[in-house]
């Protein structure tokens, strides 16, 4: 492939040269033919003698550069296309050793079934715990509850103080009574000291007759 693409170098260089060439004789020639000279009219002939060579061997250059070029293109196409094949074939390699359907159906069965399982995990740590105590009914709880509030609201009412009016008309008819009426109506103290009881005095003779 580098050959064909030197050689297409070399081959535009010298068509190149060429055509500079031909351009030259081609003024060389006209320059010529408008001269007089008869002998300068034969060199006119005689340039364009050689233009057509040079020309036709520009042909060739350019035919044989052309069919090189085609050449290029083909081996490029070429090696594009064993390029595909191998990658075709490797890919080919590839789906005949990969995993076959059978045991893909098995890892997305595991796979399921560790997502159930998972699940059931979240499910049992989100719900919600006891403490240890036994489950009791909510509606004996409302019941209880209810008998509750009736207990405290009966400890809380007041006292009935009806019993403790007088019948003639409550506490209003009771007779009001003057510092000095009630100290007279107070028994009078002793005017003499408390005598010590009989069996007291004895005892006490007892123990100083003992004592001496």
């Amino acid at each position: 492939m580098q050959g064909i693409t030197n050689h297409l170098e070399t081959l535009t260089k010298k068509e190149e040269h060429l055509a500079g060439k031909i351009l030259d004789m081609k003024k060389q020639a006209v320059t010529l033919n408008k001269s007089r000279k008869t002998t300068d009219k034969k060199k006119a002939l005689q340039l364009m003698k050689q233009i057509k060579m040079y020309e036709t061997q520009r042909a060739q250059l350019d035919g044989t550069m052309q069919n090189m070029l085609a050449q290029k293109i083909a081996i490029e196409g070429m090696a594009m296309t064993n390029e595909t094949v191998k990658v075709m074939e490797s890919t080919q390699s590839a789906f005949e050793s990969g995993i076959d359907l059978d045991h893909a159906e098995d890892v997305v069965a595991d796979v399921q079934d560790a997502m159930e399982r998972q699940a059931e995990i979240a499910a049992a740590i989100a719900q919600p715990m006891d403490g240890g105590m036994m489950p009791v009914d909510e509606d004996e709880l409302m019941e209880e509850l209810n008998m509750l509030e009736d207990e405290l609201a009966e400890d809380e009412e007041l006292p009935d103080l009806s019993s403790l009016e007088v019948a003639t008309g409550g506490l209003d008819a009771v007779p009001q009574m003057t510092t000095a009426e009630m100290l007279a109506g107070a028994p009078s103290a002793p005017t003499s000291a408390p005598t010590m009881a009989a069996p007291v005095a004895d005892e006490m003779d007892d123990l100083l007759a003992w004592a001496n």
